[in-house]
């Protein structure tokens, strides 16, 4: 038959299981004094290897989109091609539909610019000379004669090349500038980033890493304290 537990038995089963609980619930850490578990830096290596990871993916599409900004700012004009008109682009294949109508815009197309160039050769044999200028072209040849210019691509514009006399494309002023801004606002920083750190916040001594001390562990150094003071 069990006997009951007297008084000192019972007092010293709740000291121990008290200083059990500290122990498990958090009282004393698991992590070697002044640092981190192994599971904790294994956390923070994970974490800052994902960190990295999506920071180079940014600067990557960041970078990219610079580079596409620059090269559309710094596009320069050049002679309109049959490739370069938007009507018909997006036909795609071949077929008994498709075929005619490609070639009948293809057609078209061809009529359009050779109206131009007719156009143009009926001013120089008038004027003697060919237009000076953009606007004078567009308003003495194209609008003169009712010319209706076949569409070209986003974001392209008509400009004509006093130089040459011929009839070229640019990229909309517009688009440049904002391209242009675009491009040097996704430029990466010149230098080295400024060190925020003062020496006002510096530390002034080694790190401490890990968790603070227990109550159990204060109170254990209180109690050391007390017995070499002693």
């Amino acid at each position: 038959m069990n006997q009951p537990f007297n008084a000192p038995a019972r007092a010293t089963c709740v000291a121990i299981l008290a200083i059990g609980l500290t122990v498990g619930c958090g009282g004393e850490s698991t992590a070697p004094a002044g640092g981190m578990s192994e599971l904790e830096k294994l956390a923070n290596q994970q974490a800052e290897q994902a960190a990295a990871a999506e920071e180079a993916k940014v600067a990557a599409m960041a970078e990219s989109k610079r580079q596409e900004a620059a090269k559309l700012a710094d596009e320069e004009p050049r002679a309109v091609t049959m490739g370069d008109f938007s009507r018909g682009d997006k036909l795609k294949g071949s077929g008994a539909l498709v075929t005619p109508l490609k070639a009948g815009i293809r057609a078209e197309q061809k009529l359009n610019m050779f109206t131009v160039t007719h156009a143009l050769n009926l001013f120089y044999g008038l004027e003697g000379r060919y237009p000076e200028s953009h606007e004078e072209f567009m308003e003495k040849v194209v609008d003169f004669n009712n010319i209706e210019l076949e569409p070209l691509e986003e974001p392209y514009e008509y400009w004509y090349n006093a130089e040459t006399n011929e009839l070229w494309k640019r990229v909309k002023p517009d688009v440049a500038a904002t391209a242009a801004e675009e491009a040097e606002s996704c430029a990466p920083p010149r230098g080295p980033p400024p060190n925020t750190q003062t020496a006002s916040n510096q530390p002034t001594g080694p790190a401490r890493h890990g968790r603070p001390p227990t109550p159990r562990a204060a109170r254990l150094a209180l109690f050391s304290s007390g017995v070499r003071h002693a």
